[in-house]
């Protein structure tokens, strides 16, 4: 290695979830791109993944006129009524947004379950921690333990009718 300007480390990973033969199949891909330039491989990697993020996109149609909260909406679902628009983004999204298909991506799960732990507690402002910023209609009563907040900082609370009862807060830096 003496007077190399630039060293290109390339890995191929396979699991047994779509090949027997994984470890064959890796050194297989290994082969395939051993002599690839760093261009050609962006750029069929490019190609690849695109198929996938441009092969969905989402039309909601016409404002609804419905003023209908969403927690309201599927309170109506559950108790029998028919709600076109939601059961269409549900069939139409919902497979793609909770990442219920192969290949899975962990991190539109996570990203899911981030989204649903900024209802109650957003931290992104520099030295502010926001309590119950977005809480929906439908819990208007609960309690979060163990929920993480920037800064090092876990929050255990409980509110009731929309408004925060108890608050413990640790902070792992000791402040």
């Amino acid at each position: 290695m003496n007077g190399a300007k630039e060293i290109h480390l390339k890995l191929a990973a396979e699991t047994s979830y779509f090949h027997r033969d994984f470890e064959k199949t890796a050194e297989d891909n290994l082969d395939e791109i051993a002599f690839s330039s760093w261009g050609l491989l962006q750029q069929a990697h490019l190609r690849e993944y695109k198929s996938w993020y441009d092969r969905m996109s989402l039309s909601l149609g016409k404002p609804a006129t419905d003023d209908t909260p969403t927690d309201q909406r599927i309170q109506n679902i559950k108790a029998g009524q028919t709600a076109l628009h939601l059961g269409k983004l549900l069939f139409d999204f919902g497979h793609d947004l909770f990442d219920t298909h192969p290949p899975y991506q962990i991190d539109g799960n996570f990203g899911y379950t981030e989204g649903i732990a900024e209802m109650p507690l957003q931290s992104h402002e520099e030295g502010i921690i926001r309590i119950l910023p977005a809480i929906p209609n439908a819990w208007q009563s609960g309690s979060v333990k163990g929920l993480k907040a920037r800064g090092g900082f876990t929050l255990d609370f409980t509110w009731e009718s929309g408004e925060v009862k108890t608050i413990r807060l640790h902070s792992s830096n000791g402040r």
